[in-house]
Parts: C-alpha cells; sequence; structure tokens
C-alpha cells in the first residue's frame, strides 16, 4: 500500500533530464531517493518547497534538493500536483516534470518554457 496523500510519478522527460545529468546510475538512485518525499508535501514542513511565481496559476513547484549529487549541487526538481487524476487506490498524482541545476536566482525564458511545455505533455499524454 502507498503511504501520503499523493502518488508521486515521473515523466518520460524528467528520466530524460536525469540521464543526461548524471552518468553513474548510482546519483540517479540518490536523486530519486528525494522524490518520495513530495507524497506529503503539503504537510511536510521540513520539505524545501515553493511555488514557481512566474508560472502562478499553473500549480508548478519546485523542490530544492539540499545535497551534492554527483557532483551537482543546488539541484531543483520542478513538479505538479494533479487533481483530477488518480491512481487505483484513489491518490491524486504529483508529476515531476523537469531536473536541473540552478545556478542563478532567477529562472530563464527557456526553463519557464520547458516547464509549461511538460505540464501540458503530462495532462495531455500521461495515464
Amino acid at each position: 500500500m502507498l503511504a501520503g496523500k499523493y502518488h508521486v510519478k515521473a515523466s518520460r522527460q524528467y528520466f530524460s533530464d536525469n540521464r543526461q545529468l548524471f552518468t553513474k546510475l548510482k546519483d540517479m538512485y540518490i536523486l530519486r531517493s528525494h522524490t518520495p518525499e513530495l507524497r506529503n508535501f503539503q504537510e511536510n514542513k521540513l520539505l524545501d518547497y515553493e511555488a514557481v511565481h512566474a508560472l502562478s496559476g499553473l500549480d508548478i513547484y519546485e523542490l530544492r534538493v539540499n545535497a551534492t549529487i554527483g557532483g551537482f549541487d543546488n539541484l531543483r526538481v520542478i513538479f505538479m500536483p494533479e487533481k483530477n487524476k488518480s491512481n487505483k487506490y484513489g491518490m491524486p498524482y504529483i508529476w515531476a516534470l523537469y531536473v536541473f541545476q540552478k545556478k542563478t536566482n532567477h529562472l530563464t525564458k527557456a526553463q519557464l518554457a520547458t516547464m509549461k511545455a511538460r505540464r501540458k505533455l503530462v495532462l495531455e499524454r500521461e495515464i
């Protein structure tokens, strides 16, 4: 049985980002170990996340990974809760959309466009 209020899933594009970012499988699994924390993201006060303000109204958030993985620090996992669909246990999904190393405080136009496009892909294609 799954615990938490949400079922966390990763989009195909998220896995592609993961493979491009990390060369070692171990590093991919370490990053993967951070995503189950999203199961209770609204109640978890220890979780370091915030809404992407430039995309307000689209319900897109960024999770700060406070660990150095594969030589990368300041990693961000972009995710989106989806309240309309649920799994067989009746739990709504949280989709991990995008992972990248954030080098500045501001997101670029290309990153914002990528987030919007991946959100649209998930809403239209994924189960």
